[in-house]
């Protein structure tokens, strides 16, 4: 299963801002982001990520939206899904066991996919079992990192933006993988670089 990423980063490393829902990209960057979504049989977010921004993340084709959280989403759902507009987005959340019971109280239609511990490798192998052959992760930062530490990550989709934030989420908030990065492609669009990279590995001594 091929496994990629796609991320805004400001110039001080920010993936998001005091307000998460302010967008860091440009309209270039949206276009971007749909075309590799295009490219996707699923793409995968962190709870806290989906919580920001709980809708369809589409891109034209059917695709299925994973959700892995710990602690739940279907609350932040307006039920009966009224902002799940989108028929060829499959949403599918991946959590603990111990969460099915509100998660299905909150939001009956939800799809819910669970486990006693809800990990970043048990979601990718509950993927494969639905024959998704490429996953595009979305974020956040802890995801993106799990999947480094585990040599999974295959591409890295980065966009440069413009911006200075100060404060906000950074992309890693600690020590990642041991991951060695290579330029694909890099382009300048405006004000925007749009990079992307292959990731390798070291091998296990």
């Amino acid at each position: 299963m091929k496994i990629s990423a796609n991320i805004a980063l400001t110039l001080d490393g920010r993936i998001a801002g005091i307000d998460p829902r302010q967008r860091l990209g440009s309209k270039l960057d949206l276009q971007r982001m749909k075309s590799l979504r295009a490219d996707a049989d699923a793409v995968l977010v962190g709870g806290r990520t989906f919580r920001d921004w709980p809708l369809p993340y589409g891109g034209g084709a059917p695709l299925i939206n994973a959700v892995l959280t710990n602690a739940g989403v279907g609350a932040h759902i307006a039920t009966p899904l009224q902002r799940w507009s989108d028929s060829r987005v499959r949403l599918i959340v991946l959590t603990s066991t111990k969460n099915v019971r509100d998660e299905k109280i909150a939001c009956p239609e939800l799809e819910v996919v669970s486990t006693p511990t809800p990990t970043v490798a048990w979601a990718l192998s509950t993927l494969e079992g639905l024959v998704v052959d490429h996953v595009l992760c979305e974020g956040g930062g802890a995801l993106l990192g799990e999947l480094i530490a585990l040599k999974r990550l295959n591409r890295l989709y980065v966009t440069i933006c413009p911006k200075l934030l100060g404060e906000g989420a950074l992309l890693f908030d600690g020590a990642v993988g041991d991951v060695s990065l290579q330029i694909l492609n890099s382009e300048k669009q405006g004000d925007e670089i749009f990079v992307s990279y292959q990731c390798t590995y070291l091998p296990e001594e």
